[in-house]
């Protein structure tokens, strides 16, 4: 029985559909691409900030700029950046904002002030503080960044708290002036000094100022300077019938030693790098032990089963594949499809990443528009996936019914996804939330899928039904020798053993699974998309494989020919895992995450993401075990 090319398959579908993407590009639709374009400025050019929504590593929720009283545009004019599929997922709301600064001239900027704060404002702001709500904001493409610290260690934060509380006197502050810095690198352009900027960094402040004396001011109008922290300035606390009055000063610092190609140093250094690096070794020596022990394990059995023509690896095959196809059956082979669907998506994914073709400033969101575009087209080796096991089914040589099995392919997976994802999206409607999608994003995953992810599903399922099958016909009197009764004990310990199986594969990426939920929940940047990320992932494949082989080999050996389920398990557990870890996660690293919403969706979500990590590593873990009990079938022949 020829073994399919899922790699050669995986190769043209990631070819095509990167194809298909720089025609997208070329045809002017927005994706955010690497090579942001330079920009120069003049001296005392006006440049304005942008602000994104306020976030919290307390909650799961996020909150439009504007849904508080902030200062608003001299226009009042609102304005938003163009959004794309993976900005509406991430709930980001990009406006103009009316922080403007010219460019190499140092101010400080009177805002606006706040009519008297109502008791509801009040608490609002109260309670947005307590939860450690942030704003986030955006110059010429950098986040803001925030460097706090003693001595030589710093600690770096984008954006700024909207507000904190004081243990002296037991008070809630707002953060209502800002003192930007604002990093240049001069340039001569054609002959005339331009400037670029290559660094924004902010020190947040509470200061209560004269009402009486600034009142008369139009934003913009220039100040004194303040000093943050400074005994002639005492906070603004937030209470109920308190004016808040908002300024800003600026202060541009030139940095010509730092080019505009690498102000984003600063932002992607990974200070955990070389401790990343001893997990990835720790992971490459605990995989080749388990593989030399599972090699010393079976190789007594091996070697009398090669001398004997190896009878119960042939009939464990023959066993497996020689019975008519049942709902199991279709069902295995639905969720090795969708294993191989996700596992190609996120290979494509990675690569897509790793060769430079995303952006910094959107790697998170953009990320997600690409991995989307990229699972609905990797139905081409779903469906082939889906159709070339099921004919494996009795050695089908008809392929009457490969239509349903493709159907059952394309939906049955996404709809449970579909589903939760309308559950979570109700959530995020009912508080208000920005991560709530409009319904224009669900006619567009539906068009997607209708019109890219069934057909693609629908073609590779062809391709295997219209490829002559290659399976190898079977002895009538080898299959009459097969034992009918099942070794229950050995059957009743592979269970127990598959489950703990995922451990092995499951410790390979534990600490890569760490920094990927603290860049999404706690709003770290997870900086590596490349070298250290692919060796985690090749070693969580590696592992996958070698488990599920010797889990495989194990059960034929005691004659539990259900070898292929418990295959799938034994690697695809890692996804249990996974989930256990994410509540782990929930308890020890979020424990101040506030509210029922905001652990449903968090508890939904690594739900998702358990399921995502099952079909994958079991897919690739079924068809390891098969493609090694295959070749010994084979090579007994011989």
């Amino acid at each position: 029985m020829a073994i399919p090319p899922f790699p050669i398959l995986a190769i043209l579908y990631t070819v095509i559909a990167s194809l298909v993407f720089n025609l997208h590009l070329c045809n002017g639709i927005y994706f955010p691409l690497v090579h942001q374009k330079h920009k120069y400025y003049s001296k005392h050019e006006e440049i304005y900030a942008q602000v994104n929504t306020l976030t919290s590593i307390a909650s799961t929720l996020s909150f439009d700029y504007y849904s508080l009283p902030y200062c608003k545009p001299k226009e009042e004019i609102i304005q938003s950046r163009e959004e794309h599929l993976g900005m509406l997922l991430m709930g980001k709301r990009i406006r103009n904002s009316p922080y403007r600064f010219r460019m190499n001239t140092s101010e400080s900027l009177y805002l606006c002030t706040w009519h008297p704060l109502s008791k509801e404002e009040a608490n609002i702001l109260v309670q947005m503080s307590h939860d450690l709500y942030q704003t986030n904001m955006i110059l010429d493409g950098l986040p803001v960044l925030r460097i706090t610290g003693v001595g030589d260690v710093q600690i770096k934060f984008m954006g700024f708290p909207l507000g904190y509380y004081s243990t002296l006197d037991f008070n809630y502050y707002i953060v209502n002036h800002l003192k930007f810095r604002i990093l240049i690198h001069s340039i001569d352009v054609d002959g005339v000094l331009k400037m670029e900027v290559v660094g924004f960094e902010v020190v947040p402040c509470s200061i209560k100022h004269d009402h009486r004396a600034i009142s008369q001011l139009q934003m913009h109008d220039r100040i004194n300077h303040s000093i943050c922290e400074s005994a002639e300035h005492e906070p603004q606390v937030i209470l109920e019938n308190e004016t808040v009055s908002f300024t800003y000063q600026v202060e541009f610092v030139e940095k010509n030693e730092l080019r505009w190609s690498s102000r984003w140093d600063a932002y992607l250094q990974d200070e955990q790098e070389q401790f990343r690096w001893f997990s990835i070794l720790n992971s490459l020596l605990t995989i080749s032990l388990l593989a030399g022990f599972l090699l010393f394990k079976f190789s007594r059995t091996l070697w009398k089963e090669l001398s004997r023509g190896l009878p119960l690896v042939s009939q464990g095959v023959t066993r497996w594949w020689h019975r008519e196809p049942s709902c199991y059956s279709i069902l295995f082979c639905v969720m090795v499809a969708n294993g191989i669907q996700l596992s190609c998506a996120a290979a494509a994914t990675i690569m897509f990443t790793f060769i430079g073709l995303v952006s910094p400033i959107s790697q998170g969101d953009f990320l997600i528009t690409v991995s989307i575009v990229f699972y609905f087209f990797s139905g081409i080796p779903a469906g082939y996936t889906s159709v070339w096991l099921w004919r494996r089914f009795g050695g089908r040589e008809n392929c009457e019914g490969w239509r349903s099995v493709t159907w059952s392919t394309s939906y049955l997976f996404n709809a449970i996804i579909f589903t939760i994802f309308v559950i979570m999206n109700m959530i995020h409607v009912a508080t208000g939330s920005t991560r709530a999608v409009p319904a224009s994003v669900y006619w567009t995953l539906l068009s997607l899928w209708l019109f890219i992810s069934l057909p693609c599903t629908f073609i590779g399922g062809f391709i295997a039904a219209s490829t002559p099958s290659s399976s190898s016909s079977i002895s009538s009197d080898l299959y009459s020798n097969i034992i009918q009764n099942n070794n229950r004990a050995g059957s009743i310990k592979t269970w127990f053993t598959f489950l703990m199986s995922g451990l092995i594969p499951f410790s390979t990426i534990f600490i890569e699974l760490f920094f990927f939920l603290s860049s999404i929940w706690l709003e770290r940047r997870f900086n590596d998309y490349g070298l250290l990320l692919l060796m985690a992932l090749l070693m969580l494949a590696i592992a996958c494989s070698v488990v599920s082989a010797g889990i495989a080999y194990r059960c034929v050996c005691t004659e539990d020919w259900e070898w292929c389920w418990k295959s799938f398990f034994a690697s695809g557990s890692t996804g249990l895992y996974v989930f256990i870890y994410s509540v782990y996660y929930l308890a020890i690293d979020l424990r101040w995450l506030n509210g029922p919403a905001s652990t449903s969706i968090y508890i939904g979500y690594s739900f998702i993401l358990a399921l995502c990590v099952m079909l994958s590593t079991g897919a690739i873990g079924s068809l390891a075990a098969f493609s090694f009990l295959q070749y010994l079938s084979t090579y007994a022949k011989f």
